[in-house]
């Protein structure tokens, strides 16, 4: 099971919004193995702008649990829609 998830992160766009606050982050990396979910996270931000990227590499058994739980919450919704 080798699924790769990459996200961009730009905090610039909370300047230019009505917002009760502002946050950037001047610099942040990361690295994680979430040995639950059978994955590894990087994440890189500097000065607002980075990217967050996930791999998934073991189908773990809550993995799977999690898998299933999802396809029946999805064809459930789809009998719905009928």
């Amino acid at each position: 099971m080798n699924k790769i998830f990459i996200d961009y992160i730009n905090e610039w766009n909370q300047i230019w919004g009505s917002w009760n606050w502002i946050t950037i982050t001047i610099i942040n990396v990361s690295f994680e193995d979430d040995i639950s979910l059978g994955g590894y996270e990087f994440t890189f931000i500097l000065l607002g702008l980075g990217f967050y990227v996930r791999i998934y590499h073991t189908e773990t058994p809550l993995m799977k649990k999690i898998l299933k739980r999802a396809e029946e919450a999805v064809n459930k919704a789809k009998g719905k829609m009928k």
